[in-house]
């Protein structure tokens, strides 16, 4: 990492001060040993908001701006579009650098920044904050007990929502519905989430992918997908298919696991297993409801910190980060072919 490496504390800057920053920043400063102490931030309004916000903080217009040399790691909080720019002046800067999903847009990017992961001395580190759901983790525990291995295991991922979610009315309130900032549809805002989850449940990464997509017949979002219907198959035989819908009656998340053991399901908060004839429910608050995740990001953050102490060499979360971004990209391409099976 950078200049600051071994002093006491890390200092970070956010790159982005919109929704996604303010649960970054709840996780923060619920985590010891991390500190903001400077923002970045193209809109004048948000700037001006993070002074507000903030005081004390260095608040910036530009990435070159920042004071790398007072800096151990930047928290890339952007929409999708500026991921890549964000991604790469913190490695070449050698700092640490986590990124909001999805990391990088496509296969071509994420070979365009390989050279430069291998030449600095920092590493990057994507936010899969999912998996820190109070929920998510305790589903992940009943899964582990109850044989839900060696390929006996059929998903169904459900991500319902009402419309899109939307951004700061300071910038661009509807940038999840421009192609040229979001990077495309629900596919491409919620994929990432349950792609990531499918592989954190099985044990394992997917092989292959197809995908259906329905994008509005006109209007100005005609060019990005409200719904999303994708399987994954992995090589130990098991399978996810998952729903992504921005045009829901109702606000739900669901992952439901099945197999001959029996089932596990969750419902936002409540989780139900049943194992051999056995039935049992229970309740576990985990704000699926609140869009920022704030609650999620301390489990984020402290995963983060392990990493620092082991000097970044960890490269599981990065092949996970990629193989989301190949799964991604090749649910798209078998959307266009029609729902064609594709090997990622």
């Amino acid at each position: 990492m950078g200049a600051r490496q071994g002093k006491p504390g890390l200092r970070g800057a956010l790159i982005g001060y919109g929704t996604i920053a303010e649960g970054h920043l709840t996780g923060i400063s619920r985590t010891d040993g991390l500190e903001i102490t400077a923002v970045v931030d193209v809109s004048p309004a948000r700037r001006a908001a993070a002074r507000r916000e903030l005081p004390g903080v260095r608040v910036l217009a530009e990435l070159d701006e920042l004071p790398v040399e007072e800096l151990d790691f930047i928290d890339v909080c952007t929409p999708p579009h500026a991921h890549l720019d964000g991604i790469r002046f913190g490695l070449r800067h050698d700092l640490a650098v986590l990124c909001e999903k999805p990391l990088l847009l496509d296969r071509r990017e994420l070979e365009a920044l390989e050279p430069e992961e291998k030449a600095s001395r920092g590493f990057l580190f994507p936010c899969h904050n999912y998996r820190f759901a109070p929920s998510v983790i305790a589903m992940k525990a009943a899964l582990a007990g109850c044989g839900a291995a060696d390929g006996d295991f059929r998903g169904h991922f459900r991500t319902l929502r009402t419309s899109h979610a939307r951004g700061t009315a300071d910038w661009r309130p509807d940038w999840r519905r421009e192609r040229s900032v979001g990077g495309g549809g629900i596919l491409r805002d919620h994929g990432p989430h349950s792609v990531y989850l499918a592989a954190h449940l099985v044990g394992s990464r997917p092989d292959r992918v197809r995908c259906d997509l329905r994008r509005p017949e006109g209007g100005p979002y005609a060019d990005t997908e409200e719904y999303a219907f994708l399987s994954l198959s992995f090589a130990s035989g098991a399978v996810v298919d998952f729903e992504l819908d921005w045009t829901a009656a109702g606000r739900q998340t669901s992952y439901l696991v099945s197999g001959s053991w029996g089932h596990v399901r969750l419902i936002d908060d409540d989780l139900e297993q049943c194992v051999d004839g056995s039935a049992r429910r229970s309740r576990l608050p985990s704000d699926f409801n609140d869009p920022r995740h704030g609650n999620w990001f301390k489990g984020v953050f402290e995963e983060f910190l392990a990493e620092v102490s082991e000097g970044g060499r960890s490269a599981r979360l990065r092949e996970d980060a990629a193989v989301t971004i190949r799964v991604i990209e090749a649910a798209y391409r078998s959307a266009a072919l029609g729902g064609r099976w594709i090997d990622v």
